[in-house]
């Protein structure tokens, strides 16, 4: 918030003294850098001439003369707090989320575009015979009866590359039950997107058997 000609070089430092014990932190972990070599990255939380609290990433490297001794250090300041809000907003949601997931009694699973596996509720026992922990890692297709994966993987295709859709319901499917029994089942998905870029990131299934309606 203040034009680069205002700022002397005396009074750079200035611009996070509300976050004096990081800038001394940062201070040892500089001189370092300028005796062994690299770069060095710190965050600082300082003020805007207009009063805004925001948090900064500045990235410090040495510039180096032919002898190898620093002849003077930059840094490129990056403004990250949008970044760590979004962050913190997604990490706050998601712990709310899981919250309420582990008492859900339909099965619960969040898998990423791989497909690969992240989470399942505790629900999902009584569905499959597994641990949700045994899940974690393996591919949500191999849950699902082999005829039944193609059509559910054109789908789950078609639903990425449209990307504007935040749910959509999949085709039924079969699973085996712990028994051996095939059942069906149905789920409800909804997309879950990178709070920057918009994209989708990984979906969340929730699953409901539907072998009566069969």
């Amino acid at each position: 918030g203040v034009e680069p000609g205002a700022i002397a070089p005396k009074d750079f430092a200035e611009l996070f003294h509300y976050d004096r014990e990081a800038l001394a932190a940062s201070a040892v972990v500089t001189n370092q850098m300028i005796a062994e070599g690299g770069s060095c990255e710190h965050k600082f939380h300082f003020r805007r001439a207009d009063g805004q609290m925001r948090t900064a990433k500045v990235t410090v490297a040495a510039q180096r003369r032919d002898t190898g001794e620093a002849a003077f250090t930059y840094g490129v300041l990056q403004d990250v707090t949008d970044h760590e809000v979004a962050q913190k907003r997604l990490a706050d949601s998601e712990a709310q989320y899981r919250g309420l997931a582990e008492h859900s009694t339909d099965p619960i699973i969040i898998y990423g575009i791989d497909g690969v596996i992240r989470f399942a509720s505790p629900s999902v026992k009584h569905t499959v015979g597994l641990e949700p922990e045994d899940l974690v890692g393996g591919l949500i297709t191999e849950l699902v009866h082999p005829e039944d994966v193609p059509a559910l993987v054109a789908q789950f295709q078609a639903f990425l590359r449209d990307g504007t859709q935040d749910s959509i319901t999949w085709k039924p499917y079969r699973c085996p039950s712990p028994t051996g029994e095939l059942r069906w089942y149905e789920a409800s998905c909804a997309a879950r997107r990178d709070p920057q870029t918009g994209r989708i990131v990984e979906v969340q299934d929730t699953v409901r058997d539907i072998t009566e309606r069969k």
